[in-house]
């Protein structure tokens, strides 16, 4: 009886650990990141993320964000990963840089805001409209736990916000840290932002606390920018997708509503790459992932960076016809040969 009654402790201390062991597999984060194939969604179409004042969504061809899932991997996970070709892991250093993850969050959500804006701006120039813009200072984050998180929390500073104001006028980040780089900690700035698009402002007074090397500190991560004078209203959504990546997609999708559907015609095309106000396609991150996501859609056209091609057509071969752009103009002109 004693040793049937030690085999049966033993095997429910063997279920309990064995329960651990899942529980820890299943929650306990390693040190990676990984980036797996996510999905696609329309910038314009019934429904989509683009609305022009005045003009008619509802159009023939369609051109899609594509995006990918980015997410702290669990030791299970890591195991599981190891079986899928269509999973990139990276070490968290590469991602999170010691920034927790509501500062990603922000920033990501400062680079949807950016591209946004550098989208309208590239497509209205290519289209010939007068795009006027002045020097900004814009939030990428507020650092968790600083005097200027009482500003996100009590008056809703967000990432994309413009500073107008630290005492005086400000338009840069050079401006911003010689205002305070000539204060004390203790001391209290007025602090005035305006949104994204340079309407509600608002004011607060926060007092600065000890930073490194026992320096006055705010707790924002700011970067030089722009705000933008358009001549047209365009909204733009992101349905919870962050990051600078839906540049290019966000850039035709605007050319084409404003050209009555003639940019895509009855063409449906994934696109990603960021875009300079200038019309410069840039790389991103994540394309094998993305051009996996866009086969597993059923697209048969993808616009790229023209540095990412190799990596595109790596992850799938002649599924899905992959076209390296390197500016806007240049991927209107491949839409238009497309057409023909």
């Amino acid at each position: 009886m004693a040793k049937g009654r030690l085999v049966k402790l033993g095997a429910l201390a063997g279920a309990g650990l064995l329960a651990g062991v899942v529980s820890w597999g299943a929650t306990y984060h390693l040190g990676y990141y990984a980036i797996a194939p996510g999905g696609v969604i329309p910038v314009v179409g019934h429904p989509g993320l683009l609305r022009v004042a005045n003009h008619d969504p509802r159009l023939p061809g369609r051109v899609y964000l594509v995006y990918v899932y980015l997410d702290q991997v669990t030791p299970l996970e890591w195991i599981s990963y190891h079986f899928s070709s269509h999973v990139e892991l990276v070490p968290a250093a590469e991602v999170s840089a010691g920034y927790s993850q509501s500062v990603l969050d922000q920033v990501e959500q400062a680079q949807m805001v950016a591209s946004q804006q550098a989208a309208e701006a590239a497509a209205l120039s290519e289209l010939g409209y007068r795009v006027k813009s002045a020097a900004a200072c814009v939030v990428d984050a507020v650092l968790d736990h600083s005097p200027a998180a009482r500003l996100r929390a009590k008056y809703g500073l967000a990432p994309g916000d413009l500073i107008v104001e630290a005492g005086r006028p400000v338009s840069s980040v050079s401006e911003l840290g010689s205002i305070l780089a000539t204060m004390r900690p203790g001391e209290a700035v007025r602090l005035a932002w305006v949104g994204p698009a340079g309407t509600g402002k608002r004011e607060a007074t926060v007092q600065l606390a000890r930073g490194p090397r026992g320096k006055a500190f705010l707790g924002l991560m700011v970067s030089n920018g722009y705000y933008w004078h358009f001549p047209l209203q365009v909204q733009l959504r992101s349905d919870g997708v962050n990051g600078p990546s839906g540049g290019l997609a966000f850039a035709l999708g605007i050319m084409d509503e404003l050209t009555k559907g003639k940019t895509l015609g009855s063409l449906e095309v994934a696109a990603t790459g960021t875009v300079a106000p200038n019309g410069a396609v840039g790389p991103v991150g994540g394309v094998e992932e993305k051009a996996w996501a866009v086969y597993a859609a059923g697209l048969k056209v993808f616009l790229v960076p023209a540095s990412e091609v190799a990596e595109a057509r790596e992850a799938v071969g002649d599924k899905v016809r992959i076209i390296g752009v390197s500016s806007l103009k240049q991927a209107a002109e491949d839409l238009a040969e497309l057409r023909r």
